[in-house]
């Protein structure tokens, strides 16, 4: 469990004793104490293959410190950092020349930058018989600058629900994140999965993968997909990402405010939905289109599940490139999807009609660098403006309720374009 929160004192937010360390978060900060440029006193040859190795063997107590502070624990139960299976850096190999981050100071991030989305995760259990399926379960998650490195599950399994992998399916069923994944400062990825053993003794599992990377901006490429490799004792894990560099965090949510008539009777109704960016055509030879599952295969809410009217508990959230169209597919054949341009702080609805006769809005919410004042400033000021058109009074469409809240969600949208 992470621990409370605390401020810059270092006090929790309940008040008491003051910690009796402060973590330094950017590794920037860190190693500036360390003087990595000063003088080791082994002349100019190989300088920088020994600077090289003092920097990792740093990044390594950094990442310790970070991990501490946010409630791992290192122990017997988990690989000691120092382990080379523990930790390694990830530079993708198609880094370009001439683009470099872009820092604005004092964490100030009201305009887009980069973040990392995660597309897909594989894992390879390095097995005796391959052919049969394995168990496995643990933990990844991301860990960024924005939330003082605290977890943010990509994938949370027990014990006593482990995933099944097989040589045909090897894909783990991934949560959406609650938020974006920043790369400000460099974005860890921590990785623990174990592989269960037939039996009620969990200490005779077997550890497959149990290490952490880090993916550094400055030294990744942009807007392409790459693919890096955690490697344990008994097993790898594969990761495919993009590091999308002028980024708004986009969240979707869902409000059925009609279900269909066997769902109304009693029972569920079950939608499944995906998404895709497409970049702007001047743009669209130099950034690929991306493809989200938020709602289907290969992941953990394999479908939404609705047993009632009213908005959807659940969010997802997903990092598109600015300017680029996020095209939401409820995967009804023959069916548009419904197209919502990502701009810097942005809120859009737009109402969805089921063949089945459920009627959904779905909401659209882009804010660059992740939230803040900037963000509520514009919601409240639309308030404002959707106030005056007041957009709850009779529009002369009738008393039918379904048809109400449909037009009703077509002005609101109008009034967002305006």
């Amino acid at each position: 469990m992470d621990p409370p929160a605390t401020d810059a004192a270092g006090r929790s937010e309940g008040g008491g004793e003051e910690a009796k360390e402060v973590v330094i978060t950017c590794f920037a900060e860190f190693a500036s104490e360390a003087n990595l440029n000063g003088d080791d006193g082994g002349g100019d040859a190989g300088r920088e293959y020994r600077r090289g190795k003092r920097e990792d063997e740093l990044k390594r107590r950094w990442i310790s410190s970070v991990l501490g502070m946010a409630g791992r624990e290192v122990d017997a139960g988990v690989v000691d950092p120092a382990d080379g299976f523990y930790y390694r850096s990830v530079y993708p190999s198609m880094t370009r020349p001439g683009i470099s981050a872009t820092y604005k100071g004092d964490g100030c991030k009201e305009e887009p930058y980069a973040m990392l989305q995660i597309f897909d995760i594989k894992v390879l259990p390095f097995t005796l018989d391959v052919t049969r399926p394995v168990e496995v379960y643990g933990i990844i998650a991301v860990r960024d600058d924005v939330d003082e490195y605290r977890r943010n599950y990509l994938f949370n399994r027990s014990r006593e629900n482990p995933v099944i992998i097989t040589p045909a399916y090897d894909s783990l069923p991934l949560m959406s994140p609650t938020r974006g994944m920043s790369m400000w400062e460099a974005c860890l990825i921590e990785t623990d999965i174990r592989i269960k053993v037939q039996g009620e003794d969990a200490a005779r599992d077997l550890t497959m993968v149990d290490g952490c990377v880090d993916i550094q901006e400055h030294r990744c490429g942009y807007d392409s997909h790459f693919k890096n490799r955690i490697d344990g004792e008994l097993g790898a894990v594969l990761t495919h990402s993009m590091v999308i560099q002028a980024a708004v965090e986009a969240t979707i949510q869902l409000e059925f405010r009609r279900l269909p008539a066997a769902a109304a009777g009693g029972g569920d109704f079950r939608v499944r939905m995906t998404g895709y960016t497409r970049a702007r055509p001047s743009d669209h030879h130099h950034h690929p289109d991306n493809t989200y599952v938020f709602a289907g295969d290969g992941r953990e809410l394999h479908e939404i599940v609705v047993l009632a009217a009213g908005e959807l508990e659940h969010r997802f959230v997903a990092a598109v490139r600015l300017g680029d169209t996020l095209e939401l597919s409820f995967m009804e054949e023959g069916r548009e999807p419904l197209e919502f341009l990502s701009a810097r702080h942005d809120r859009e609805v737009k109402p969805y009609r089921f063949q089945n006769g459920a009627l959904v809005l779905v909401q659209v919410s882009c804010v660059a660098g992740g939230g803040g004042e900037e963000a509520k400033a514009v919601t409240t000021c639309f308030a404002e403006f959707a106030r005056e058109a007041n957009l709850d009074v009779d529009d002369g469409g009738g008393d039918d309720e379904e048809e109400r809240e449909y037009q009703r969600a077509k002005w609101e949208d109008e009034l967002k374009r305006q």
